[in-house]
C-alpha cells in the first residue's frame, strides 16, 4: 500500500525508496552518491523541503543541497525530477526556489501531488502522513507526470 509500492505498479518499474523519515535535504546530499547515484537509476525522485522547514533550516542552505542532489543525479545519467510536498506549510519562497532549481537544471517539476493529501483528513493517517488511499492518489498523480520520461 505504500507510495513507492503503487508507483512501481502503475509504471511495471521497480520503484527504490531511499528516503529516510526525518531527513532533512543536507542529510541526504552526504549520501546521494552512494545511496542513489551509484544504483544508476533511470530516474530519481527527489523530495525535500518540508523537514527542512520544520527544522527551520535556511531556504538556502535547503535550496544549495537540492540543487546539488539534483546535478549529481543527472551528472550520472538518470533523469531527474523535483516534487514539491506539501506547498501550503512550506509558502511561496519554497516554491519560487523549486521552481528556479527546476528552470536551471531542466528537469520536472511536480507542485501538486500531494496537496490534496494534506487537504483531506481522510486521506492521512495523521497530520503529515497519508494512508494507503492517500498513497494512490499521489502514485498516481506522479505516475502520470513522469510515464512520458520513462
Amino acid at each position: 500500500e505504500s507510495y513507492p509500492y503503487q508507483l512501481g505498479l502503475l509504471l511495471g518499474e521497480e520503484v527504490i525508496n531511499q528516503g529516510i523519515s526525518g531527513e532533512t535535504s543536507t542529510e541526504a546530499l552526504s549520501r546521494v552518491k552512494r545511496d542513489v547515484s551509484d544504483k544508476n537509476p533511470k530516474l530519481v525522485i527527489v523530495q525535500f523541503g518540508g523537514n527542512d522547514a520544520a527544522y527551520q533550516i535556511p531556504p538556502a542552505v535547503t535550496f544549495a543541497a537540492i540543487d546539488s542532489i539534483v546535478a549529481q543525479v543527472t551528472g550520472a545519467g538518470a533523469a531527474a525530477v523535483l516534487l514539491i510536498g506539501d506547498a501550503r506549510m512550506l509558502g511561496p519562497g519554497y516554491i519560487n526556489g523549486f521552481r528556479e532549481i527546476a528552470e536551471r537544471r531542466q528537469v520536472l517539476l511536480i507542485e501538486n501531488a500531494i496537496d490534496p493529501i494534506v487537504q483531506d483528513p481522510g486521506l492521512r493517517i495523521d497530520d503529515v502522513h497519508p494512508n494507503a488511499q492517500g498513497y494512490r492518489i499521489i502514485a498516481q498523480r506522479v505516475a502520470q507526470a513522469i510515464k512520458p520520461l520513462l
